[in-house]
């Protein structure tokens, strides 16, 4: 797993669920990116939707995480399987892929808050 030091140790001191459930995303998704705004002044954050698709196309959960620049940054994920990180910090790219993995999606969308949740398109 990809990891930034300083932001995982100011993660730590922000805390997480040790044992993250359901819903948890919802509260630490936007503290994650407060922090990141707030003590990295200038630095683009922003909390987006994570949603997981199974082969037929059908929503197997949706998400939220911190996206800074073409990092992801999630502190919740292990809800979704134990062997990933607690401070989670790595590229979209890497992080697709392992939540993927962890998770058997086939397919795993990132998108803005504000552009709302997008259902993925599938050529025939």
């Amino acid at each position: 797993m990809d990891v930034h030091p300083p932001i995982e140790e100011k993660l730590r001191r922000l805390g997480s669920p040790e044992q993250p459930r359901d819903g948890d995303c919802l509260t630490w998704a936007l503290a994650v990116t407060d922090m990141i705004i707030d003590d990295y002044d200038g630095l683009p954050a922003e909390t987006v939707w994570v949603t997981a698709y199974d082969e037929r196309d059908v929503i197997l959960f949706i998400h939220k995480a911190t996206r800074v620049l073409s990092w992801m940054i999630d502190v919740t994920a292990r809800q979704f399987s134990p062997e990933l990180p607690l401070y989670w910090v790595a590229t979209e790219n890497k992080y697709i892929e392992d939540l993927a993995s962890a998770t058997g999606a086939a397919l795993i969308t990132i998108s803005p808050l504000a552009d709302g949740l997008h259902l993925p398109s599938r050529s025939a």
